[in-house]
């Protein structure tokens, strides 16, 4: 099973770095327009809607990527973005209160699907614009990769070996604190890199430092979030079709979070909000 767990994420991760450095930039759109229209239905099943829903569901999200692609050169890409990050800030929220015994997450099956796409909308836009439109989009979009399987993956091994202090018993009793201490350290080196490769200078380099922390909380948060909604929807995993990875949406939860908090950290650094 490891093995295939493996051979999964190696294939994975080749297909994505393919598409982030591929010429045509909409490639790497659509993979991520795919993976959205996939994490969807997963989130449709996790919010309790019948399977003829679930793909209207699908066929709503593909839908809003198309219309908020073609607006995204308005005033409706920083709306959205924004709307994202705000609604991460309710989700950190929620996350605290149900960890001290306070579940204020709807119960309505249809509220879950809008939540759902607070969740992958915003977050799709948010990397296909730093991708398409930063003038050193490839690798910025690489960097917040690395920097979020990085922290998974650190998290993960710093938590099997020194992991005592419980994050999130009542979420996701396999978190601790020892294992967020980790994924900290091991980013922080990375941003570190990332500043000297690009010759970042002055006051910006405390910024974005302070950027990424952020950015690696909320993937941790977006870990959870999802966490919680398979809880309360009584599942391990989002979905099968990653085997041994479980579904989409578990391999996507981070990103979900991350990505819209790291765009609008740029652009608060370059003075455009």
């Amino acid at each position: 099973m490891f093995k295939d767990r493996l051979i999964i994420a190696a294939i994975l991760i080749s297909v994505v770095i393919y598409a982030v450095l591929a010429e045509e930039k909409i490639r790497f759109a659509l993979l991520m327009a795919v993976f959205i229209t996939l994490a969807a239905r997963e989130w449709a099943n996790l919010s309790g809607l019948q399977p003829q829903y679930c793909v209207i569901y699908q066929a709503i999200v593909v839908i809003s990527m198309v219309v908020v692609y073609q607006f995204s050169n308005t005033i409706l890409l920083y709306i959205l973005v924004l709307t994202g990050v705000i609604w991460w800030v309710c989700g950190f929220v929620l996350v605290i209160l149900y960890q001290n015994g306070w579940n204020l997450i709807p119960s309505n099956q249809f509220v879950k699907a809008v939540i759902g796409m607070l969740v992958l909308i915003p977050a799709w836009l948010s990397i296909v614009v730093l991708h398409e439109r930063l003038p050193d989009g490839v690798k910025m979009v690489l960097f917040l990769l690395l920097l979020v399987w990085l922290a998974d993956t650190a998290a993960y091994f710093a938590g099997c070996r020194w992991g005592k202090t419980k994050l999130a018993s009542r979420i996701s009793p396999g978190k601790t604190w020892e294992g967020i201490a980790g994924a900290f350290v091991a980013c922080a080196g990375l941003s570190v890199g990332y500043i000297m490769l690009i010759d970042m200078q002055g006051a910006s380099v405390f910024l974005f430092l302070f950027l990424c922390l952020v950015t690696v909380i909320a993937s941790v948060l977006g870990d959870l979030l999802e966490s919680l909604f398979k809880r309360l929807a009584d599942r391990k995993d989002s979905g099968v079709i990653l085997l041994g990875h479980g579904g989409v949406m578990d391999r996507m939860d981070s990103l979900t979070a991350a990505t819209p908090v790291f765009l609008a950290g740029i652009w608060l650094l370059e003075g455009k909000i």
